[in-house]
């Protein structure tokens, strides 16, 4: 029996070593990765989110505002961005302006279904986090100019302007 338990006893000890030695390699291994990993700066933040979202497009002009907030503006083709960023680099939103013939049809038939008789004039797509786009659009008729919210689920005038 006090074989059985020493035998018992050795063979607890032998896992012990075996589980102790492979936590202090992950241990070691933590610490090295900490060592390498690079503080990221808030320009660095906000260049790669741009690069990640917009890709294709290469003449950026960026700025920074007197909060030490980020900003960029593009130009695609008929297409004029705008990024914002907080000051530590992390993406707030984006404004993207276009003409009409950039608009889906899904939102282009909801604006001429409840405005009918206007012409779409001028859009701002904006995105933002967790939200579904919401979009600033112009419409126009022979004697109004109307500035119209359009989201997924309403649509209201902003704005009303008579022409002279």
């Amino acid at each position: 029996m006090k074989k059985l338990i020493l035998v018992a006893g050795f063979y607890c000890i032998q896992l012990t070593l075996h589980a102790s030695s492979h936590v202090v390699s992950c241990k070691t291994d933590i610490v090295s990765v900490k060592k390498n990993i690079k503080p990221v700066s808030a320009d660095e933040r906000a260049i790669a989110h741009f690069r990640e979202n917009f890709p294709e497009v290469k003449d950026v002009s960026w700025s920074t505002n007197p909060d030490k907030s980020i900003n960029c503006s593009f130009h695609q083709g008929a297409k004029v961005g705008r990024v914002y960023y907080d000051p530590r680099g992390y993406w707030r939103y984006s404004v993207i302006s276009y003409p009409p013939s950039y608009l889906s049809n899904n939102i282009r038939y909801r604006i001429m279904d409840n405005f009918d008789g206007n012409e779409i004039s001028y859009v701002n797509e904006i995105l933002s986090k967790n939200n579904d786009p919401v979009y600033m659009v112009n419409i126009e008729n022979v004697s109004n100019i109307k500035v119209i919210r359009v989201s997924d689920y309403d649509i209201e005038v902003k704005q009303d302007l008579r022409k002279w």
